[in-house]
């Protein structure tokens, strides 16, 4: 995944929350664009904290190349009537 990418999903405003899929199938959300560091190789995602979702429990190093996907997180779950669309 290039860094400028990834930038300009952070800098986004609105943010909107995303979810960076890794190459070993782990997931990693961003719900705030501060939780997020990226260099031009490496990206630092932290963990929210329960108490405070604006500071970092913990911290995840990742090398941009394990990034084989990154997605919008939905932001109703609710929506819809449950049912899948049928493929054609």
């Amino acid at each position: 995944m290039r860094e400028k990418d990834i930038q300009t999903l952070l800098q986004r405003r609105p943010f909107e929350p995303i979810r960076f899929v890794l190459s070993n199938g782990e997931k990693h959300e961003v719900r705030h664009p501060e939780m997020a560091m990226l260099s031009k190789s490496w990206i630092v995602l932290g963990t929210e904290s329960k108490d405070d979702p604006g500071i970092a429990e913990s911290t995840f190093f990742c090398s941009l190349l394990h990034i084989v996907k990154i997605e919008p997180i939905g932001k109703s779950k609710g929506a819809g009537n449950g049912r899948r669309s049928s493929q054609a």
